[in-house]
């Protein structure tokens, strides 16, 4: 059944770019029978992928408690990529009210692409007899022409006259500015929120003002690949040590795959052409033709393609078609036996079936194999690791394409266009004519921790990446680190990774190069002087399968001084775990960060 609200919803997503944002168009309200809902986003525009942030606020007039279901849809109107569905269960008690923070994942838009965003709820007090009444609110993204890359900006960094002049100065360079001006006591808590940002601005007087869970949020996001820069107008030397930044030693600069930057203007507002160079000096972080970029890769074609055996199936049509035609004709119901047909017909069609379906079971087998590549970054100053993992599987039978995870994760899927090599047609839709979302053949749905729809199907060929920041203590020591000042003192390291680094190389400050072998964990081992050149071709070939969002990270963070880089076999309980039926096998796996001086020097192993 075709649902009008959601042919309304392409149809706007088409023409989304002609019309002007409003501040806080992403927040809805709908009333029930003693039941009011609304969501409300700290942004006024949606992403050009990642997740949106919602505050849900329920109240709750019955008396009795409620579970209610919030439901969004989004799809991009210039995208490889079918509609993501995202349900939350909220219950709040009787004659109460509630309020919760929750993401909402979003497809991929391409460059010149718009966003819409179906808004739903079901549960008492709401008559959701039919699709046609569970939606009451519609958004999208209105910059559907040349934009910058999304931002987030803090209010008291533009002050009274907000985005204008950067609104202006985009404008007068044939672009649009494409961000939000928030309110840093809205920014979420939580990671995922700002997975779709390409720049996140704050004054220093905001970072200070932020609570220990929304630093934790920022920080995780920075370390994913983001950019957060601090404007202060104070002096630098004497500014950095308040911030408290997760960075070593409270500096900013590199902290995981991204960047924190702090940076002197003389006044506020900062002029807008100084904003812009910060919120175009990020590429590696911008969600925006990610999906594209995997069109080269390297982990694709080692996942093979699905076989088609044609002697199989011409065998089988011959076969069927003698045996229900001929054979059934003159054999089993022959002369005045003609009445047979009425059961032998059908009789041979469901043993036809059945032979059918065991011919693919015994030919393709069940579940299916999936190549991975795993990063994980190891921040040791907060005891924290980013990991961004890309997989791609080839698909047998599968009885169920759902499963459940406890890990907090965002997952991501990769087009099928793009598995096949071949890049969407650029500005042009690629299912025209398609308007019912709900019977779309690549859906994707997330209820709660619950993964269906179409991130795996039988017979084909599926990716995602996937990103995760969690707590850890694995670390790579430097036992002797006052060797590093000399290159003729090999540096001893010891590593606390549950599994053997096959190859280690250790960057000091002085840019030397050291390296190691097979090093086990809790074992101690003398590093050997090494060369740029070796570093070069190691960190080319460990990255060889690298697809569109891990490339653009792994050659941000290449040959940093102070950091380790390594490859190993990746431990099952450090994987990202999505579809069981598959067996995975991961075929890189790179471990990378600071490494830790002990503070014990040792002199040898």
């Amino acid at each position: 059944m075709r649902s009008p609200i959601l042919v309304l919803a392409i149809v706007m997503a088409a023409v989304g770019g002609t019309f002007p944002g409003r501040a806080g168009e992403l927040d809805r309200t709908t009333n029930g029978q003693d039941v009011t809902v609304s969501v409300v986003s700290p942004f006024t525009q949606v992403p050009p992928g990642g997740c949106v942030p919602y505050q849900v606020n329920i109240r709750n007039d019955r008396n009795a408690p409620g579970t209610w279901q919030l439901y969004f849809q989004g799809a991009a109107n210039i995208s490889s990529l079918g509609a993501t569905v995202f349900a939350q269960d909220l219950t709040v008690a009787a004659n109460s009210s509630g309020s919760f923070a929750i993401v909402v994942p979003v497809p991929i838009a391409a460059e010149k692409g718009s966003t819409s965003l179906n808004v739903g709820v079901g549960g008492p007090g709401f008559d959701n007899a039919s699709v046609y009444k569970r939606f009451f609110g519609y958004v999208y993204s209105n910059n559907a022409g040349p934009r910058s890359p999304f931002a987030i900006l803090g209010k008291d960094v533009l002050g009274p006259i907000g985005t204008g002049p950067l609104e202006a100065f985009y404008k007068d360079h044939d672009e649009t500015f494409y961000g939000s001006q928030v309110d840093t006591a809205n920014l979420p808590s939580d990671w995922r929120a700002y997975s779709g940002v390409g720049a996140l601005i704050l004054k220093d007087t905001e970072w200070l003002s932020l609570d220990s869970a929304q630093r934790g949020a920022i920080s995780d996001y920075v370390s994913q690949g983001g950019h957060l820069t601090l404007f202060t107008s104070d002096s630098l030397e004497s500014r950095q040590p308040e911030l408290q930044l997760p960075g070593s030693e409270g500096k900013p600069g590199d902290y995981g795959f991204g960047v924190i930057s702090l940076v002197f203007v003389p006044s506020f507002p900062p002029d807008a052409k100084s904003l812009d160079g910060v919120i175009q000096n990020n590429p590696a972080n911008s969600a925006q033709n990610v999906d594209q970029d995997f069109s080269t890769w390297g982990l694709r074609d080692l996942a093979g393609t699905i076989a088609v055996s044609a002697v199989f199936i011409l065998s089988f049509v011959i076969l069927f078609g003698g045996l229900i035609g001929p054979v059934n004709l003159f054999v089993f119901a022959r002369g005045a036996n003609r009445f047979r047909l009425f059961w032998t017909t059908p009789l041979i069609s469901i043993l036809a079936s059945l032979a059918l379906i065991a011919g693919i079971l015994v030919t393709d087998g069940l579940g299916g194999r999936g190549k991975q590549m795993i990063a994980i970054y190891s921040l040791p100053e907060s005891n924290r690791e980013a990991v961004i993992q890309e997989e791609v599987a080839r698909t047998a039978v599968l009885f169920s394409n759902r499963w459940r995870t406890d890990q907090d994760y965002l997952i991501t899927p990769i087009s099928e266009h793009v598995l096949d090599n071949a890049r969407a047609p650029y500005g042009s839709r690629v299912y025209p004519g398609r308007t019912d979302l709900e019977d779309s053949p690549d859906t994707y749905r997330q209820d709660g921790n619950e993964f269906s729809g179409n991130w795996f199907r039988s017979r084909s060929v599926s990716g995602q990446y996937l990103q995760a920041v969690r707590p850890s203590r694995f670390v790579l020591t430097v036992l002797n680190p006052q060797a590093l000042n000399s290159r003729r003192v090999p540096p001893v390291v010891l590593s606390s990774f549950p599994q053997e680094l096959t190859r280690v190389f250790l960057i000091d400050s002085q840019r030397n190069y050291w390296t190691c072998e097979n090093l086990e964990p809790g074992r101690k081992m003398t590093c050997s002087l090494s060369t740029g050149d070796d570093f070069d071709q190691f960190w080319v070939n460990a990255c060889n399968n690298a697809g569109g969002k891990l490339r653009p990270l792994l050659r941000q963070v290449r040959d940093r001084p102070g950091c380790f880089y390594a490859t190993g076999a990746i431990s099952p309980g450090d994987k990202l775990a999505t579809l069981g039926e598959i067996q995975w096998q991961v075929v890189t796996g790179i471990y990378l960060g600071p490494w830790v001086a002990s503070p014990i020097p040792e002199s040898g192993p």
